[in-house]
């Protein structure tokens, strides 16, 4: 191991820190990615799940370092066929191989899979291979069958994620413990007693998070990298049953994938959403969620300005939006001149 990398059970140096790509817009991510390899990153994490590969190929690229000067992790959801799974991670990457496959989740089946991971590594599709999220047991389970053992787990850690017993399982295995989100997402990094240990080290509470115990190897997931991004808020559940995904950017959607299915999409009081979904969907399938507030705003302006006409005094500014008689009037112009498009076979028609 030097300052900067960790040397993996095969061999392999694996830098120290890394930049992990989790809830980065896919439109934003190649931005992302080049910005952190100009900033001194030579780790890059990402996963199919996390439907930004493209990006971080593009990033890659655009960046103008040699491949051999990157190293890049992504992971297979287990469900499917994993030898298709990586050659589609690697046609989004544009690259010929990864540097670090993993499986994302054990999903009750911890052993499953691996086989194809162990033909991986031979054939240099990747050049080592490892999990994500297995517990102790689901990582014995796994290294007394396997003929090549991971060389990763990657697991949150961190002083309030502290899973001393899964790291010393680890270490037992020489299995390299790699923990996400060390920084915990921004939440309790201002803690008094990182503070305290930061204060009394001359260093950052970042710093010193980045240290903790010395024994896990960080990835970093940003969700932006300036100030005026979208946060891109996602959650994710996943059991041994199946999976679901929602995302604030399709707030309609829920993604539900059945454990050996293939993934379904139910809409916001659609079919298959079930009765308890539906009692307590606000507006009927097929509306936007800002159906509601939309009328609610519409109101309140009105309001204002009724409620400014009888004290006889000047409405708010921002109230006096309200569609008004000339606006419904355009508003007709434009059905009539819609019909009349229509019933010319999409001519174009103007309004006048």
């Amino acid at each position: 191991m030097t300052d900067q990398t960790v040397r993996l059970a095969n061999g392999v140096e694996m830098p120290l820190l890394g930049l992990g790509v989790w809830q980065v817009a896919p439109r934003t991510t190649a931005r992302v990615v080049e910005w952190a390899l100009g900033a001194g990153y030579r780790h890059i994490d990402t996963a199919a799940l996390y439907r930004n590969e493209e990006g971080v190929g593009a990033g890659l690229r655009a960046s103008g370092l040699r491949r051999d000067e990157v190293f890049v992790t992504t992971k297979f959801m287990p469900r499917g066929d994993p030898d298709r799974e990586l050659a589609a991670s690697l046609d989004r990457l544009g690259l010929d191989y990864v540097d670090l496959y993993l499986i994302h989740w054990p999903t009750g089946a911890p052993t499953r899979f691996w086989d194809r991971f162990e033909e991986f590594a031979a054939q240099g599709l990747a050049r080592a291979i490892g999990v994500s999220n297995y517990s102790a047991d689901e990582l014995r389970t796994l290294i007394g069958s396997a003929g090549v053992p991971p060389a990763v787990n990657q697991i949150e850690f961190n002083p309030f994620a502290y899973r001393r017993k899964l790291v010393e399982a680890c270490r037992a295995e020489q299995v390299v413990v790699q923990a996400y989100s060390p920084l915990m997402q921004g939440h309790g990094i201002d803690d008094r007693r990182i503070t305290a240990v930061a204060e009394k080290y001359g260093r950052s509470n970042a710093q010193v998070l980045l240290r903790f115990e010395s024994g896990a190897r960080g990835i970093l997931w940003a969700s932006q990298v300036a100030h005026g991004h979208e946060n891109a808020l996602k959650l994710r559940v996943y059991g041994e049953k199946g999976g679901l995904e929602w995302t604030q950017a399709d707030p309609n959607y829920l993604w539900y994938t059945p454990f050996g299915e293939p993934k379904q999409l139910l809409t916001r009081a659609g079919a298959g959403a079930g009765p308890a979904a539906a009692r307590v969907s606000r507006v009927p399938s097929g509306h936007p969620e800002g159906y509601l507030e939309g009328f609610a705003q519409l109101y309140a302006d009105l309001a204002e300005q009724i409620a400014a006409r009888r004290d006889r005094r000047s409405p708010d500014p921002a109230a006096t939006l309200v569609p008004g008689v000339e606006d419904g009037v355009e508003g007709v112009r434009f059905i009539e001149a819609a019909l009349e498009s229509s019933r010319a076979d999409a001519k174009w028609v103007s309004i006048s």
